[in-house]
């Protein structure tokens, strides 16, 4: 998939910055030509990543690495400063899935006449309006892809607000399992990948996600599993501890893509 969403406010403009893109395999060739100043960036895509290239007054176009401000520290300070209203912006990508057989990216056009922008894609695209008055958040598309949780042969699906989806939220979670060495009850949990918000599992070769764990009681076996096709597993050693329990499962920079709150029950 690879979508340009146009602002319909910036139709009539005067300004006349023209924008060139290129897409090649997995590399992204950005061109932007204003009367003031020229940018130049060639993009290699990284997969759930978001960009965004600004010019401000008094400033040059500049590119930014979204996912990085995680972290002050991860990104130039005035790079950080410009981003609470991103009044500056002139476009952001966003990316799904990038490998060799699936790229998913969205590009949201908010300065640039869609008259004014040349594409080259070596994959079908195609275009549309948006009006970008309207918060993009309420508009977004999202290409984050879900993660459901599994236990006791139950399966568990929530957003990342907490909100239950799909499951018996209310049934405990019984660790059924001892550690042969330690003799430890411990409860093991199954991960699913799914299509954006679960439309559909995803059990492809590609998808070898490496998944964050966090939970807020017990002790989990590990911070990040690793999927083999869109599937992963990882332990709960409850210490004794019943009762109500959070278990985020996300990504890198999105560290809690899908909340889980349920409930442990004794061993």
């Amino acid at each position: 998939m690879f979508e340009i969403r146009n602002n319909t406010q910036t139709q009539n403009s005067k300004d006349e910055t023209k924008l060139s893109l290129n897409l090649k395999g997995q590399k992204l060739f950005i061109n932007v030509e204003r009367e003031d100043a020229q940018f130049n960036e060639v993009l290699n895509l990284k997969s759930y990543s978001m960009y965004k290239v600004f010019q401000t007054d008094n400033e040059p176009i500049y590119f930014v690495d979204v996912n990085r401000i995680t972290s002050l520290f991860r990104l130039p300070r005035k790079d950080y400063k410009q981003l609470p209203n991103d009044s500056g912006y002139i476009f952001s990508i966003k990316t799904g899935m990038i490998s060799d057989s699936v790229r998913d990216i969205l590009i949201d056009n908010k300065d640039i006449k869609k008259e004014n922008i040349k594409i080259i894609s070596d994959m079908p695209y195609n275009q549309s309006d948006l009006d970008f008055k309207l918060k993009l958040a309420m508009q977004d598309k999202t290409l984050l892809d879900y993660f459901s949780l599994s236990a006791n042969g139950q399966e568990y699906k929530a957003d990342s607000a907490g909100n239950n989806i799909d499951g018996d939220f209310d049934k405990p979670i019984i660790p059924l399992y001892t550690d042969g060495k330690s003799n430890l009850p411990f409860a093991e949990f199954v991960i699913q990948k799914y299509l954006r918000r679960f439309e559909a599992p995803l059990n492809r070769d590609i998808d070898n996600d490496e998944v964050t764990v966090e939970s807020s009681a017990g002790l989990v076996n590990t911070r990040r599993a690793y999927m083999q096709n869109g599937i992963t597993k990882f332990r709960l050693y409850p210490f004794g501890y019943e009762g109500k329990i959070k278990i985020k499962i996300g990504r890198r920079w999105y560290e809690n893509l899908n909340e889980y709150n349920l409930i442990l029950g004794g061993a």
